[in-house]
């Protein structure tokens, strides 16, 4: 099904003011370990923000003690 144009510009507005890209850029030779997990994750961006979450966790009990 065709996105009509204005549902595109809609897109696009919110993406521009609600959303930030982040690229990653990995060695098919030294990164492989890192591109076979990914390629076994059902959702890669998801798995990622939990990684990060969980050492963001951390870093806030370490603060703690």
């Amino acid at each position: 099904m065709a996105v009509s144009e204005a549902k595109r510009r809609a897109n696009v507005k919110y993406d521009k003011s609600h959303t930030k890209g982040i690229y990653l850029k990995l060695n098919i030779n030294t990164d492989a370990d890192i591109i076979n997990k990914l390629n076994d994750v059902p959702a890669v961006q998801t798995y990622i923000k939990a990684l990060i979450r969980k050492d963001i966790a951390a870093e806030a009990g370490e603060g703690q003690q």
